[in-house]
């Protein structure tokens, strides 16, 4: 008695196992019978027929005997039963379950643990009935006797093999073949510079070309410089670069980069810190104008993901967590298989998760991988592909389809093109500009190192947007969505719990969300505005080369119902007038400590619930420049005003 109880006590927390521990003899008998081979599994997978499960019962002092073998599938019986110590028999159930049926049909990928049990009183009358469910992860190693039933693949952790590379190569050629919303085999013109990296068995060193308007195919490189590159191209480095760059020059990510180029069989690479002069102003304008035409044209885009700088590089081996527990099956034929379960469902060596990989806090890679066609990702765990089309990964979850995840930093279809399709409606639809407030919202969440650039790293896509809209850019907003679109407002705080200060440059208007630093939040769709119009929106771009960059100066001319409000700018609140009763939600776009903390404000109405906060430029001005984003329960709080024309800069 007092060693069951000790192996109970040992049990504080779950899991407790060692990863990879085997089960017991007493799972592995119950997990060879179940009767697998008597269910259709295509028909389970496709979700027309109940999983494949079976069930069992198992009591407390069995599963204490078994706790001396480290058993998991036990441990997760005993943890339940430590949680209720007045359990004493459970019911325990197993599912093999597709979790996307009608994308993926033909693969069981989930094995799902229900425990079921009942409280019971202290007469023994049984009580209130429960239940706990756990989500494994499954894959089979491909020449395992399981691999045709359970068709995930363990990750490949040496995404530098040449396994990694043909697998590229596949998905390379069934994307120009027969992807029918990704560009087919092309050879545009090249960028202005490229890097010949020669071939894949070639020593010779890589060396800068001038193209002088030649065509051909080329990877780009996308990634983080975490710093200066003191070897990047210069004026006084062009002739010995275009006769070789010594590879020991090269940071390790831009080394690595060449190497995949080779073994995907391209000659051309092309690197923005040796294919722009770095210490000319007017070569390094000409070329960032250039960008979205660069890697819309580039045959593949090779995401160095991980890399925190260019010195880390990215083909190094990944490690490969062990499987929470392998369990033994009997396959239809009567062999032995086995499969390899990970515990938790969301572990991203079988998903797909971005957020966390370095390149994806820098603002400037956003526009990288939403205009490439191909990127080749090179994540933390394995390699990845993303297309126009398709997601695929070396390993883990074959999602074949695009998810919500993925398509984000996808184009909608007919922003594709490099001009509007003659054949169809060029009025652009909604999802268009939806999928432009969506990217606005994640590019908002990332850092730019010369703040000064909040428009110019999104440059490249707002020129893509407008090519094929035919819509004028407002320094970040379409002047089609105004209404929509000048109601974006303030989603995120500093790690004190308090706004972003105003930046001190001008670098947009104040009705733009690039005036401000931080994450911003859009509808999603379109408002129905109420009684309000765009009169007249002027802007000027600061350089005549960058019309989607930086700005000089802007204006935006409105007519709409508009009030002075009292605003409590610190509690985010307003009322009719000071010391009146609080109305709504009025938040500030940024922290302005020179401001009141309560003060009154000219509030403008936009659509029935949403409006601006808006103050006086100076005290004798006409002109209004932006401060914060109002809401409101019902337009009572305009019904009575009058119509006014308002020049907000």
């Amino acid at each position: 008695m007092a060693l069951r109880q000790a192996i109970w006590d040992a049990f504080k927390a779950f899991p407790t196992w060692s990863r990879n521990a085997p089960v017991c003899q007493a799972c592995a008998q119950r997990l060879r019978a179940w009767p697998i081979e008597k269910y259709d599994h295509e028909a389970i997978s496709t979700g027309t027929k109940e999983p494949s499960e079976f069930s069992f019962e198992v009591t407390r002092d069995v599963l204490a005997e078994s706790a001396l073998t480290a058993c998991p599938l036990c441990t997760i019986a005993m943890h339940t039963m430590r949680l209720h110590p007045t359990v004493n028999t459970l019911t325990v159930r197993y599912q093999l379950l597709n979790t996307n049926p009608q994308l993926d049909p033909g693969n069981l990928d989930l094995f799902r643990v229900w425990e079921t049990w009942s409280d019971t009183d202290t007469d023994g009358q049984q009580q209130q009935q429960h239940q706990s469910v756990y989500d494994f992860w499954m894959y089979a190693y491909a020449e395992n006797p399981a691999a045709a039933l359970f068709k995930t693949r363990p990750v490949n952790p040496a995404v530098a093999a040449p396994s990694a590379f043909q697998r590229a190569r596949e998905w390379i050629d069934e994307c120009c073949a027969s992807h029918p919303d990704c560009p087919k085999l092309e050879t545009p013109p090249l960028p202005t510079r490229v890097i010949d990296v020669g071939t894949p068995a070639s020593d010779e060193n890589p060396r800068l070309v001038v193209t002088n308007g030649l065509n051909g195919q080329y990877a780009a490189l996308s990634y983080c410089w975490g710093g200066e590159q003191p070897d990047s191209l210069r004026q006084d480095r062009l002739p010995a670069y275009s006769r070789e760059i010594p590879t020991e020059k090269l940071p390790q990510t831009i080394k690595d980069a060449v190497t995949v180029t080779r073994n995907l069989g391209l000659r051309y690479l092309w690197v923005d810190s040796l294919c722009i002069i770095q210490d000319s102003e007017l070569d390094k304008r000409s070329e960032i104008s250039r960008m979205r035409l660069i890697f819309r044209h580039a045959f593949v885009t090779i995401s160095a993901a991980t890399a925190r700088t260019v010195l880390a590089g990215f083909l190094h081996q990944r490690p490969l967590p062990l499987p929470s527990v392998s369990i033994p099956i009997t396959c239809p034929d009567g062999a032995d298989g086995t499969v390899s379960l990970y515990q938790d469902a969301g572990e991203s060596h079988l998903l797909y998760s971005d957020s966390d990989h370095p390149i994806e806090a820098r603002a400037w890679t956003l526009e990288e991988k939403v205009l490439s066609p191909r990127v080749l990702l090179y994540s933390s765990t394995h390699l990845r592909w993303l297309c126009d089309s398709r997601q695929y990964s070396d390993g883990g979850a074959q999602e074949n389809f695009m998810d919500y995840d993925a398509a984000r930093y996808r184009l909608p279809l007919e922003m594709r093109a490099e001009t509007p399709h003659p054949s169809r409606n060029n009025v652009p639809t909604e999802s268009v500009y939806s999928s432009w407030r969506i990217l606005v919202g994640e590019y908002t969440k990332r850092r730019l190192t010369a703040p000064r650039d909040k428009l110019r790293a999104i440059g490249g896509l707002a020129e893509q947007y407008a090519r094929i809209t035919n819509d004028v850019y407002c320094s970040g907003l379409w002047k089609s969505q105004l209404p929509t679109e000048l109601l974006w407002r303030r989603n995120s705080l500093t790690k004190a719990g308090r706004p972003r200060e105003r930046p001190t440059g001008y670098r947009a208007p104040s009705w733009s969300w690039a005036s401000i630093d931080g994450e911003v939040a859009m509808k999603g769709s379109q408002i129905e505005a109420v009684e309000f119009e765009v009169l007249d929106c002027v802007v000027v771009p600061l350089h005549a080369w960058a019309p989607y960059g930086e700005v000089d100066r802007a204006d935006l001319r409105l007519r709409a119902r508009t009030r002075q409000i009292w605003w409590h700018r610190i509690k985010e609140r307003y009322s009719e007038h000071e010391g009146g009763a609080e109305m709504g939600v009025g938040i500030a776009d940024a922290l302005d400590d020179s401001m009141p903390a309560s003060l009154a404000v000219l509030g403008l109405a936009i659509s029935a619930n949403h409006g601006l906060i808006l103050m006086r430029e100076c005290d004798d001005s006409d002109r209004y420049t932006r401060v914060g984003w109002l809401y409101f329960d019902e337009d009572l709080l305009f019904r009575q005003t009058e119509m006014s024309e308002v020049t907000i800069v």
